[in-house]
């Protein structure tokens, strides 16, 4: 049973969220973005913003994300070739990308080679070809050069960092009509931590986080927008994309007979101390109250104790063939 970190990594959190979010992403979407691929012919170009160290890279693959790409012949009688664009302004994931895919590559079967800074992997039914951008998502999308030039826009675990009311028509304007968005792990400030420590405390902690969040007064914390799931299927449609799913994907962290799984307690301590450095002298807080709130829950993660929910939402969508203009939905909520 590890005890709490001495230190924290953004690096390993977003490796011990793999396993978090491969639980969590609905497969009914996942299904039907396979689908809506299966149709399609030729090349393929796929933008990741917020791409983090390239686990949804894997996913893609594992999960046969591009199998089956073109109707018939079947997959194995064909070779699909995949341009994939990864952007994080993290300098230090870019680069933790690129070599964590490189190492991951053999085992899954590729051969391995570089191209002009790119990282070419073949194998008989499949080619990616992977570039490494440290940008900011945004001004990436901005760019002249990115206009209309994508077939997919991923965002896994981005929204709820920005505000989307303007992002969204940046982001679709990257896709020509017919291209496919697939935003998953859209959080919606809903979160569970069991057992609770002090009811009245536990309850006032999570409305001074949101509401933190809400306001942009909080530091230490990414969250910008932690109702972004809510909200995304009318900023979609105002932004002049059309909806095709939509579906819950749920955190659920839980410990087993041997524990957490994988490396799930560090993500749950990360959870916490992420928690911590966002509210650390809140006016609205008892600091030793905080602080001893704080220090059971790393204790009920050492002992294997603490559930964790958070409620967020998937979404897949379409630019229109045809796009009629921003479409007006219904109020914020």
């Amino acid at each position: 049973m590890a005890a709490q970190p001495a230190a924290y990594s953004q690096l390993r959190y977003l490796a011990a969220k793999k396993t978090v979010d491969d639980r969590a992403i609905n497969r009914r979407l996942w299904e039907r973005v396979q689908q809506e691929l299966s149709a399609t012919h030729g090349a393929l170009h796929v933008l990741e913003l917020g791409a983090g160290i390239g686990t949804m890279v894997e996913r893609l693959v594992e999960w046969g994300m591009f199998a089956g790409a073109g109707g018939s012949p079947p997959a194995p009688a064909r070779s699909r070739e995949v341009y994939l664009t990864l952007v994080d302004s993290d300098a230090a994931c870019v680069a933790e990308a690129r070599a964590r895919l490189a190492a991951w590559a053999g085992p899954a079967g590729f051969a391995i080679a570089h191209d002009e800074g790119r990282l070419c992997l073949r194998r008989r039914d499949l080619t990616l070809l992977l570039e490494f951008v440290a940008d900011d998502a945004l001004a990436f999308a901005a760019r002249d050069a990115s206009r209309g030039v994508w077939d997919l826009l991923i965002a896994n675990a981005f929204l709820d960092l920005v505000d989307t009311r303007p992002a969204l028509p940046l982001l679709l304007s990257v896709l020509p009509p017919g291209g496919l968005f697939y935003f998953t792990i859209n959080f919606d400030a809903g979160t569970i931590l069991e057992p609770v420590v002090d009811p009245p405390l536990d309850e006032q902690i999570t409305r001074v986080l949101y509401g933190a969040a809400d306001g942009g007064d909080a530091t230490g914390s990414d969250c910008v927008n932690p109702r972004a799931g809510r909200r995304l299927f009318h900023e979609v449609r105002r932004a002049g994309g059309e909806v095709l799913d939509m579906g819950s994907c749920d955190w659920v962290v839980f410990p087993g007979r041997d524990g957490y799984p994988a490396d799930e307690a560090y993500f749950l301590h990360h959870i916490i101390y992420l928690m911590e450095q966002t509210l650390a002298g809140h006016p609205a807080l008892d600091a030793a109250a905080f602080a001893a709130w704080i220090a059971e829950r790393h204790r009920q993660i050492d002992a294997a104790e603490l559930v964790y929910v958070a409620h967020q939402l998937d979404l897949l969508g379409r630019v229109p063939a045809a796009s009629p203009g921003p479409a007006h939905g219904g109020p914020d909520v």
